[in-house]
């Protein structure tokens, strides 16, 4: 069955309705998976580039002219 879902529907797609389909049923999710790696690498970045950003705003916002 997960083999037709994801011909019919493709990787990302076919991936999303059966994790979705065994949360429903209280089934473990799949892990890992190069897409999900991919992308939790590029949060993980993505919050490190901000948060300095943050800490100065923060830092200036405090000082006085």
């Amino acid at each position: 069955m997960k083999k037709a879902i994801y011909w019919l529907m493709g990787e990302k797609a076919g991936r999303t309705i059966v994790g979705g389909w065994n949360w429903l049923w209280g089934l473990p999710v799949e892990s890992g998976g190069k897409i999900s790696v991919a992308v939790a690498e590029e949060s993980l970045r993505s919050m490190q580039d901000s948060a300095p950003k943050q800490n100065m705003k923060k830092k200036l916002g405090k000082c006085k002219l």
